[in-house]
């Protein structure tokens, strides 16, 4: 393809979803033999050396520019002559600052090609001053061609053409991918590890109302034989005080265990016996994939791309999003019958090598760049 140099654009202030998707993105990437760098946005108070970090070690060159406020004009005039100087044939966004500010940026420096990923569906962005806004940006993306736009699945692709008045030609709906799985092994803390064996599930997210993280906690006191379970929410959050309180509420003292932000998740995931995702709204889903990879059953809601992920009844359970009662019911299923939770997690894991490698999300990107080149 003509279009060697590619800068991709976000806005981060640590390391979640979206930036290990970044980041194993631009890994396949430069494997494929393309020039693709990285540049972030960050604040100044809150640096995001983990990020730098990470991509260093993944061989990923990543700049950094300073964004000191939503509307931040200084930016924007930073980013043209970042573009300009770069060279970049092609720019391409993520998450709604890197929109805002680099898309009209790339297009005042005339870069070739301006390409955008829409990773979430966030409630924000239905407001109407934001959606007039993302229909202006849109028609600026790619306007010397067709455009393509990348969404994390189908379900994004949608609403976003319904939202922003997308014509169907001009989006490409490309997975997210997994790494492919490690082992399953598990190191709990002694306090733990030295008690009977019990049923484990639990939870890997941000404890935010959009993940539904009250929720995650509220089955545990309605199953019929509690003691024998525990859950385990990882990952952390604003709500975390406020999810201690509501597990005493519910009397699970001792069986819910805040595990705090964990840069690898994997080895919790892979020691419980169920995964919890009871999200009200998902970009797409990536926990998902991880329990996937690890042969772990998953109980999700049908919101967003998670029933695009989860095949009811054939590679987890899906509830409907806030019925605390619909989760429990789901849980009590599949802790009553290990044989078809082990079936589930290895037909999750058959699903994730079909359809939700690394390869075929770069191969994919790869296309979408290419058509580009094309004029398609």
């Amino acid at each position: 393809m003509s279009a060697r140099r590619l800068l991709h654009v976000v806005k981060a202030t640590g390391v979640a979803g979206a930036e290990t998707h970044l980041l194993i993105l631009l890994e396949g990437l430069r494997a494929a033999g393309l020039d693709a760098e990285l540049l972030i946005l960050a604040e100044p108070e809150k640096p995001v050396e983990g990020f730098f970090t990470r991509a260093a070690a993944r061989g990923i060159p990543a700049h950094c520019l300073a964004i000191r406020r939503r509307l931040d004009r200084g930016l924007f005039h930073n980013l043209q002559q970042f573009f300009r100087e770069g060279g970049y044939s092609v720019v391409h966004t993520h998450l709604i600052h890197a929109d805002v500010h680099g898309i009209p940026a790339a297009r005042r420096a005339a870069v070739p090609h301006v390409v955008s990923t829409r990773h979430a569906d966030n409630p924000f962005r239905r407001r109407l001053p934001l959606r007039l806004a993302h229909r202006w940006l849109w028609r600026r993306v790619d306007r010397a061609s067709p455009s393509r736009r990348r969404c994390a699945a189908s379900a994004s692709k949608w609403r976003a053409r319904r939202r922003t008045r997308w014509r169907p030609y001009t989006t490409a709906s490309i997975p997210t991918r997994c790494r492919s799985a490690r082992a399953r092994a598990i190191c709990w803390p002694p306090r733990w590890a030295s008690r009977p064996a019990r049923c484990w599930w639990g939870a890997s997210a941000a404890s935010s109302r959009s993940r539904a993280s009250r929720t995650r906690c509220a089955p545990s006191g309605r199953l019929r034989r509690p003691s024998r379970r525990r859950t385990t929410p990882s990952r952390g959050g604003p709500l975390r005080r406020e999810l201690e309180t509501a597990a005493r509420g519910f009397g699970l003292e001792g069986r819910v265990h805040f595990l705090g932000w964990r840069d690898d998740p994997h080895p919790v995931i892979a020691g419980l016996d169920v995964l919890l995702a009871p999200s009200l709204q998902e970009g797409f889903g990536l926990v998902l994939l991880e329990a996937m990879a690890l042969r772990v059953p998953v109980i999700a809601s049908r919101v967003s791309a998670m029933p695009e992920i989860v095949v009811d009844g054939e590679t987890g359970l899906l509830t409907e999003p806030g019925d605390a009662d619909g989760i429990a019911s789901a849980l009590s299923t599949l802790l009553a019958n290990p044989d078809v939770a082990r079936e589930m997690g290895a037909n999750g894991r058959a699903r994730l090598e079909a359809q939700f490698t690394a390869q075929r999300m770069v191969e994919r990107t790869c296309a979408v760049y290419e058509s580009l080149d094309a004029g398609r």
